[in-house]
């Protein structure tokens, strides 16, 4: 039987399956179509040393004779402008003569590297990004987008462009989604021009946290500083972390923001450039007012950390009972300014219910890092410990009916803060003072010893 005869001899209904969906999404192609040629573009052409003519043009500045280019290579003059320092992009002399040579015979090729320099290498101190600006601003000739793009924002104006992107990022939904709209996208998405409208950005922010704090401008700028892998967005701009941290920072030198902007602020700090007390990598060249100001907030943090995780895994009446007059009494020290640094060490069951603590919200996972741990024999479960500088003094308050030990300034058996591992020895022995916490004279004893030694005064009620 033919296929024919096969087909007229069946009665059902023929089902002509849908033709399968494309393995990869069309614009996806379309994107790595467009990755690609840009590659191709800053690619070096084949047949041409790179490093070769640059050499060469270096020469002609010096002999100025320029017989020694061809004109095909002209148009790759822009893949030489960055190469060593100083570039030719910083050498006014050259600049001066390429430009007026490419003006009298433009290269799409040419004007098209112009702009990717322009924006990859912004810069309002190189005379040549200066120079570019200008060329570029002046061409009738440019691309329609790039054209569009400098009548809409100035793109082409050295002064205007990071103010202009600034705001129109700020007044935007999504900064980052704005700044893709305009050309900052793909290879350009880190670009430099980019980064210095973020700067324009955060002078914006620091005024509006000195106006007006709350969390909103807050994020929009934490969401366009930070790519999806927690890296600054513009590491090329010189100190933009830097720049970021003491904008969120130095505004409370005096007084601390609303509970919800510190919270935020305390948080995002912790998680994109860790806790300064045992990592410091990120915090150099932040200005010291700025990481005062951290401090401050980490020790507040701490004393928090251990109050509660104690008060939330102790079970016992007896022991429970203590808490609300030690909260009150240590408080009263921080309040004041006298508790300068504080370190939480946990036993067992503290790190395991601190860790969980700290896992319930992804803001809050830098909190696993920020405690030490209690090693060795003699050590219960339970047992935890807060550790602390009172102006020469260091302090260690245990929970349960542990003393409080002090040691004075100059003993060198006091133990050292922001360790990862501590044993009941170190925070025990060779202190200068010791009180037991279940007399009900304790708040007063140990107050007439930090008196005595570091001036620390404030009145009875603040602390019994």
């Amino acid at each position: 039987m033919n296929l024919k005869s096969c087909l007229e001899s069946f009665d059902g209904p023929i089902i002509i399956p849908p033709p399968p969906l494309a393995r990869e999404p069309r614009m996806l192609k379309a994107r790595e179509h467009v990755e690609r040629k840009l590659e191709a573009l800053y690619a070096n052409p084949p047949g041409l040393d790179i490093e070769e003519l640059h050499s060469r043009l270096n020469a002609a500045v010096v002999s100025n004779i320029w017989d020694n280019i061809a004109d095909r290579e002209w148009r790759y003059v822009p893949l030489c402008l960055t190469i060593g320092s100083p570039s030719l992009l910083e050498n006014q002399k050259f600049m001066n003569f390429y430009l007026a040579r490419l003006s009298q015979d433009p290269s799409r090729l040419a004007l098209r590297h112009l702009i990717r320099i322009y924006l990859q290498e912004f810069n309002p101190e190189v005379f040549g990004i200066s120079a570019i600006a200008v060329f570029l601003a002046g061409r009738t000739d440019l691309e329609a987008e790039w054209a569009q793009r400098h009548r809409e924002i100035d793109l082409f104006s050295v002064g205007k462009a990071p103010v202009r992107l600034a705001e129109m990022a700020l007044s935007a939904d999504s900064p980052v989604g704005f700044l893709s709209n305009v050309g900052f996208e793909l290879s350009y998405e880190s670009a430099r021009l980019a980064g210095h409208a973020f700067i324009n950005a955060l002078l914006w922010l620091e005024q509006t946290l000195r106006r007006a704090p709350s969390t909103g401008p807050i994020l929009k700028v934490m969401k366009w500083a930070m790519k999806e892998d927690r890296q600054f967005r513009y590491p090329s701009v010189p100190r933009i972390g830097t720049k970021l941290a003491e904008t969120l920072l130095l505004p409370w030198e005096a007084h601390d923001p609303p509970e919800d902007v510190k919270y935020l602020i305390e948080r995002f700090m912790l998680d994109n450039y860790g806790d300064l007390r045992v990592n410091r990598s990120k915090w150099i060249g932040v200005r010291e007012e700025a990481q005062a100001v951290m401090r401050r907030w980490l020790t507040k943090m701490s004393l928090d950390w251990f109050l509660t995780v104690v008060d939330e895994t102790t079970t016992k009446p007896e022991v429970k009972h203590m808490w609300p007059a030690r909260r009150k009494f240590w408080n009263a020290y921080q309040r004041r300014g006298y508790m300068q640094e504080a370190w939480v060490i946990f036993g067992r069951v503290g790190t395991d219910h601190a860790t969980k603590v700290a896992r319930r919200k992804p803001e809050d996972r830098a909190l696993t890092r920020s405690f030490g741990r209690l090693q060795g024999g003699g050590i219960a479960t339970e047992h935890a410990v807060l550790l602390m500088r009172v102006g020469d003094l260091t302090i260690a308050d245990w929970n349960f009916n542990g003393k409080c030990h002090i040691w004075l300034a100059g003993n060198s058996k006091a133990p050292k803060l922001y360790r990862q591992e501590y044993d009941r020895f170190e925070l025990t022995n060779n202190s200068n003072f010791q009180q037991v916490h279940h007399t009900g004279a304790w708040q007063s004893s140990i107050y007439d010893f930090i008196l005595k030694y570091t001036g620390a005064s404030m009145p009875r009620p603040d602390y019994m």
